[in-house]
């Protein structure tokens, strides 16, 4: 059973699962290669262990927030804290004992709630997902409304409602001085690596909320990424099937085929393509996959899975300066790159299926099934019936807790989405299915999206002052091969631009963009404007 298949089963067996492999104390564990990756068996009754994640529940939809939060910015600044909190005498006291963790836990719950302190707040909910001893849950309810006077009704929140709230009310409960050392501690406790990225002197980008920043239930990359993968010929890919969905990128004219019942697997994809080294990320748990250029401060860096999660997205790390970013945006959150690092650079990419992609790119390479991660049978298309990922996809509920939600469009409906300078749009899926040709205006720039009727293919380009249209009589029936202008020009649709057939060398260039689930794509651009076809 792959990673991606623990992932997305129900989430207490997943946990436990995972437990089972993982060494955990509040010691921590050695630093060293990433894991082997293995089978891992079902548990269903987890022990009971100091920093064992036990159970991560079910979340719980809330209404949409009022309030969004700000776009996250990447100039490094202390985070907020709430001053004149003694660490050594509250939050360091629920690990500074192994032998008796919930007695010691239970111990600084007392004392925040004799203290009234509500800077433990932070401190407690994180605390909370770890210890699933009855005794405890319940100090903590009691605790939590004491000191917070929520939930209002008799009931009581699960941690996915009580983070959701937390997040939302952010400004009133700051973390404590001290959380950074204490949430470095948190995680190396689970997996040393961790201490790699966090540490007391950890830069954090401005208006980052720590708090999001939770541990995932595996390690630094249990998700083994790819590093310079073999490729195939088309000829010699007699594993692909017609529908299997694939991510394609074209660089300086040459062609690659990523399938997804490969990355699924292993998220990311470190690879060179046109002379130039790129990675390819995907979170599955967001429908997303994204192309950057891997260099970072001019030299090319690796990047590999951290085990961590941001608003139930993956988060990826770089290799040479142990940095977390954000893999739905490229941006900088944790780590010394924050300090001379925007965001990665972001390279085109189209999904589409194996069939349209071949059709337009008979001469293109492929991933290749065979490497020495895991064996061919690892990676079954994703039609298998009854997979985890089907399962999830049929499903509202998210994993990890969203609170910035919107039900304009189903949580886990596919949209394109579109980033320009200060501006932020997306597109259903179905709606370009049914257009195929959609002239539009973002910020200032003008844009024209060209899709396919049959898959999620969907390529945006800056078409300037032309307008296009479908052209009559065109013999695709995957993404059109040819457009027309309003003064009958017909421009041929290609990976890198839109190329006039009667002057090759007047290009309309493209547009990075990124087909992605509605959820996720509202969590990270809450102010985004939604496509409506009038």
């Amino acid at each position: 059973m792959n990673c991606v298949q623990e992932i997305l089963k129900p989430i207490p067996i997943y946990i436990a699962a995972v437990l089972s492999v993982i060494t955990i104390s509040c010691g921590g564990v050695s630093s060293g290669e990433p894991p082997t990756p293995v089978s891992v068996p079902t548990i269903t009754q987890p022990p009971l262990l100091p920093l064992k994640l036990a159970e991560i529940v079910t979340p719980t939809p809330l209404p949409p927030s009022p309030t969004p939060t700000p776009r996250i910015q990447t100039d490094a600044k202390p985070i907020a804290t709430t001053p004149g909190y003694k660490s050594e005498t509250n939050m360091y006291r629920f690990f500074s004992r192994p032998n008796h963790p919930v007695k010691v836990a239970l111990d600084g719950l007392d004392r925040a709630m004799s203290n009234k302190d509500v800077s433990q707040v932070p401190i407690i909910l994180e605390v909370m997902r770890f210890f699933p001893s009855e005794k405890f849950q319940q100090a903590v309810q009691e605790t939590l409304k004491l000191l917070t006077g929520q939930p209002p009704e008799t009931e009581e929140w699960e941690w996915d409602r009580w983070m959701t709230w937390l997040w939302k009310n952010s400004a009133k409960y700051k973390v404590p001085d001290g959380y950074l050392t204490w949430k470095s501690l948190l995680l190396k406790g689970i997996d040393g690596r961790y201490g790699e990225f966090l540490s007391p002197d950890t830069k954090i980008s401005q208006d980052l909320l720590l708090t999001e920043l939770i541990w995932g239930g595996i390690p630094p990359d249990q998700t083994p990424p790819l590093v310079d993968p073999e490729v195939v010929t088309v000829a010699e890919a007699d594993y692909m099937l017609p529908g299997d969905r694939v991510f394609g990128i074209s660089i300086n004219g040459e062609q690659r085929a990523y399938p997804l019942r490969i990355t699924n697997t292993h998220e990311i994809v470190n690879d060179t393509l046109g002379g130039q080294p790129i990675v390819l990320t995907q979170c599955v748990l967001c429908g997303s996959g994204v192309a950057y250029s891997s260099s970072v401060g001019g030299k090319r860096t690796n990047f590999g899975t951290s085990g961590l999660i941001y608003r139930s997205n993956t988060v990826v790390y770089d290799l040479n300066n142990k940095t977390l970013w954000l893999q739905f945006s490229g941006i900088p959150i944790v780590g010394s790159a924050t300090s001379f690092a925007n965001e990665l650079p972001r390279i085109p990419v189209v999904i589409t299926t194996w069939e349209e992609w071949i059709s337009l790119h008979p001469n293109t390479t492929v991933l290749s099934i065979l490497n020495d991660i895991f064996p061919p049978s690892a990676y079954a298309p994703e039609d298998t019936p009854g997979s985890p990922l089907e399962i999830y996809l049929a499903q509202d509920e998210t994993i990890f807790p969203v609170w910035l939600v919107s039900d304009a469009l189903g949580p886990k409906e596919p949209i394109l989405g579109i980033r320009l300078p200060e501006v932020e749009k997306a597109y259903p899926v179905r709606t370009l299915q049914k257009l195929l040709v959609v002239n539009d205006q973002l910020g200032e720039t003008n844009i024209a999206i060209i899709a396919s009727p049959k898959t999620e293919a969907a390529r945006v380009y800056n078409r300037g002052q032309i307008k296009l249209s479908l052209l009559e009589g065109n013999s695709s029936e995957a993404v059109p091969y040819q457009v027309i202008d309003e003064d009958g020009g017909i421009w041929e649709v290609t990976e890198e631009a839109l190329i006039s057939i009667d002057d090759p060398d007047r290009k309309l260039p493209r547009i990075p963009s990124q087909i992605a689930l509605w959820f996720a794509w509202h969590a990270f651009y809450p102010n985004t404007t939604l496509y409506e076809d009038n």
